[in-house]
């Protein structure tokens, strides 16, 4: 009997990358993504794609890391979630995770404040519950 592939995403995946991206280890890297890159970083060969980061966050990815492993926030539109849950993905594979992430998030969050009335941000989410976390961590 030949192995069954692992999937190649599950719900879980972007939670618990969110989880990162948001936790105090990661954070203050987060935040300097955009900056001019240190004259280290450059000579590396790691500075496209902000890879030198991407390496770090899938590091802490794959660790055990109790705060990583579950869900900050108390609301049932993600209490069926377990970020604990985590298959094998690359730096590019994570990296690219988010990039669709805050497409999802800008989109919903342009049609929030377009709106004229500016319901409250669960009103526009739809189904994307990873969309609705990352707003709630903005928050």
């Amino acid at each position: 009997m030949a192995d069954a592939k692992a999937p190649v995403k599950t719900k879980n995946c972007v939670f618990r990358l969110i989880n990162i991206l948001f936790s105090d280890v990661m954070s203050p890297k987060f935040v300097q993504l955009g900056e001019k890159k240190d004259k280290n970083i450059l000579d590396s060969g790691l500075a496209a794609n902000d890879e030198y980061f991407w390496y770090v966050v899938v590091g802490q990815y794959h660790q055990m890391n109790v705060c990583y492993d579950r869900i900050t926030f108390t609301d049932p539109m993600v209490s069926s979630i377990d970020p604990s849950i985590k298959l094998k993905h690359s730096w590019s594979k994570l990296r690219d995770k988010y990039k669709v992430l805050t497409k999802s998030y800008e989109k919903v969050f342009e049609n929030h404040r377009k709106s004229g009335n500016h319901d409250d941000f669960i009103n526009f989410w739809g189904s994307k519950s990873d969309v609705y976390y990352l707003h709630l961590w903005l928050q």
